[in-house]
């Protein structure tokens, strides 16, 4: 008599991953991940800091236009120091980022050997990859937030200028960016994410308590 073949396991959920054995090896999530950071470390934080650094000097040729020429190029080297910073840190975490199939092109009669060794250091090394790659977005989202107030400090009209009404108003423009910005960051870190997670548990366990006490004296 034959035995009933075991019940296949039921389909996830939509939407939803299946947690990652043991055994497998690591990779980013989500999976454009390590393409996005190269890019914010080897793109975009150069380019913004050879324009701070543009705008620094612009503010020490021509001092006598702008109302705080010293105070604007303190604030302005704040966020060039941050953008070399990411850009250090991100060579510093793309040399742990590599696959499974790196390893195979690279040495493809070493990997069916010592498969399991060779997760276990791609493992260590992913973390070393994560470690270093939240250095370069802190780096990064800190220069954003910086250079958005030394905007705003240059923006701002020196005594006698001309419509000082527009300039003030491209300076209220330049803050709410950065105010934008600073929100954005917060609420998209894991920081933030737990504490948004947090204040919507205790929502819930507030409107659960006062239901059930209308329940109580309604009954």
């Amino acid at each position: 008599m034959t035995e009933p073949a075991a019940a296949a396991p039921p389909p996830p959920e939509q939407g939803r991953l299946e947690p990652p054995s043991p055994g497998l090896w690591k990779l980013p999530q989500p999976y454009g991940r390590g393409v996005a950071i190269d890019a914010m470390t080897g793109i975009a934080a150069p380019l913004l800091a050879g324009f701070s650094l543009t705008l620094a000097g612009v503010i020490a040729a021509g001092p006598a236009q702008f109302r705080w020429p010293g105070a604007d190029l303190a604030v302005l080297v704040i966020p060039v120091v941050l953008l070399v910073a990411c850009v250090q840190f991100g060579f510093h975490a793309r040399s742990h980022l590599y696959s499974a199939a790196d390893v195979r092109d690279w040495r493809p009669d070493f990997i069916e050997r010592h498969e399991r060794a060779l997760k276990l250091q791609q493992a260590a090394d992913y973390e070393k990859w994560c470690q270093w790659e939240r250095r370069g977005r802190f780096a990064y989202n800190a220069a954003i937030v910086v250079l958005a107030i030394g905007v705003a400090m240059v923006m701002a009209p020196p005594a006698g200028s001309s419509e000082p009404g527009w300039r003030w108003a491209a300076v209220g423009i330049a803050l709410a960016a950065g105010i934008a910005e600073a929100v954005w960051i917060f609420f998209t870190t894991s920081w933030g994410r737990r504490a948004n997670r947090t204040a919507r548990d205790r929502f819930r366990r507030t409107r659960h308590a006062e239901t059930g006490e209308r329940e109580v004296t309604d009954a």
